[in-house]
């Protein structure tokens, strides 16, 4: 059964949303509530969750488009994570005469690495509990961390970056007498707007073209104020 993705709707004036990253491919399989991709709307940027599991068997958006709420972004069939699942396991070989237990010291296998339960009232989604499980990142540091995410959730992102400065070494910056002396190129740089800012632009522009702008002018006799001055 093919499912279709839709852009989500993430807020009430929220009307359509730009994809800025997948973070799957096609031919990928994807469990239930595994973050496939990143959203940008004029509010706020947000990791999107699956719905349901199953194989991503087309992407209907790239990165870079934006997509009306509502619209199809990605189509899911969903039968191949099932019959996964259902499949039986290869029948076991015949033993040898000597096996291997026999032969070879039985070597326990590690432990798996379990990610850190969830206390308090903050959610973390799948996919930052398995980061914070593979870093060793306690629950006291990701309740220390500010999230970017919807009402302060901590993001995917949030927890790379936290990585970053966590592992970054600190150099030493030796002392220096000298100023630094300012190097004029004359050339320019120009920085694409995001998403955000270029929706705050066209708001503007909507906001001048549609609303009344007045000025008001008042002469006052400030002689008598001067005298007192």
């Amino acid at each position: 059964m093919k499912f279709e993705m839709v852009m989500p709707k993430m807020g009430e004036s929220i009307t359509e949303g730009t994809i800025l990253k997948w973070l799957k491919k096609e031919g990928d399989t994807v469990g239930k509530d595994e973050i496939i991709l990143e959203i940008s709307t004029d509010k706020v940027d947000s990791e999107i969750p699956t719905p349901v599991p199953g194989k991503i068997v087309q992407i209907l958006a790239q990165e870079g488009d934006t997509v009306e709420v509502g619209k199809p972004i990605a189509v899911i069939e969903t039968e191949a994570a099932a019959q996964a699942e259902t499949a039986e396991p290869p029948a076991p070989q015949e033993e040898t005469a000597v096996t291997q237990e026999e032969t070879q010291p039985a070597v326990e296998p590690a432990p798996a690495k379990t990610p850190p339960k969830q206390k308090g009232k903050r959610f973390y989604s799948p996919v930052v509990m398995k980061i914070a499980a593979e870093e060793n990142i306690s629950m006291a540091e990701l309740e220390s961390l500010t999230g970017s995410g919807v009402n302060g959730r901590v993001t995917k992102k949030d927890v790379l970056a936290y990585l970053k400065t966590r592992q970054a070494p600190v150099a030493a910056t030796p002392a220096s007498t000298q100023t630094p002396q300012v190097v004029k190129t004359g050339s320019e740089q120009i920085i694409p707007l995001d998403n955000m800012r270029r929706k705050i632009a066209e708001h503007m522009i909507h906001s001048k073209h549609t609303s009344a702008h007045v000025s008001l002018y008042t002469e006052v006799d400030m002689l008598n104020i001067d005298r007192i001055r």
